[in-house]
């Protein structure tokens, strides 16, 4: 649809998630736990399931999906384990697979590490992380209950969710901003209202 809300045109009959590849042409999404990429316009529509031997016959758990920043890769995450493929499907392999959940990666701007979310923090709950592209270096950037990280267009800031930490608080979730870094964390949504599942626009980066 356009900015505005308007002129809203179905793409696709199901599916979820979806996301722009880097220079707008084409949409990732999930359906039926499976990833697929379509043009903008719905056109050449492809389901994206790498090497089947690699994934073996369970395709359902397959979402998140991630553009790197030139688009020849995409990031997605089958039961709770990180992987990476080519855009077009080919050359699926694990980068992160461990005892933890771990969901939701996306690349840093300059393509050089992986942001996701994990509950590897023993508080059971999701905390964001940071690894480099090979699924080595894991170190945390929140310790509260955060998710659903995404970046500035500048590669500066982080926008993210952070959830309730007890029940008496008013809303369940807020979203905030921090530095790449963890630094500098704050508030951006009234602390009454629900807010969650952000993103940045491509305008600009305030």
């Amino acid at each position: 649809m356009d900015s505005d809300g308007g002129n809203v045109v179905q793409l696709a009959d199901g599916g979820y998630s979806p996301t722009f590849s880097p220079d707008g042409s084409r949409i990732a999404f999930t359906r039926g736990g499976v990833i697929y990429v379509m043009n903008t316009d719905g056109g050449e529509l492809r389901q994206l399931i790498g090497a089947p031997n690699t994934f073996g016959p369970d395709l359902t758990s397959a979402q998140h999906s991630a553009f790197s920043p030139d688009g020849s890769k995409i990031l997605f995450t089958r039961a709770n384990t990180i992987w990476e493929m080519a855009a077009d499907g080919t050359g699926a392999r694990k980068l992160l697979e461990d005892p933890y959940f771990n969901s939701e990666p996306v690349f840093t701007p300059a393509g050089t590490e992986i942001v996701f979310t994990s509950n590897r923090g023993g508080k059971d709950r999701s905390e964001i992380y940071v690894m480099d592209v090979h699924g080595d270096h894991v170190r945390p950037l929140t310790d509260d209950y955060t998710g659903d990280p995404s970046f500035s267009p500048d590669g500066t800031k982080i926008v993210f969710t952070r959830f309730a930490r007890d029940a008496a608080s008013k809303a369940g979730a807020e979203v905030w901003v921090m530095d790449t870094d963890g630094g500098n964390p704050r508030r951006l949504t009234d602390p009454k209202q629900i807010a969650q599942h952000p993103s940045w626009g491509r305008g600009t980066d305030s």
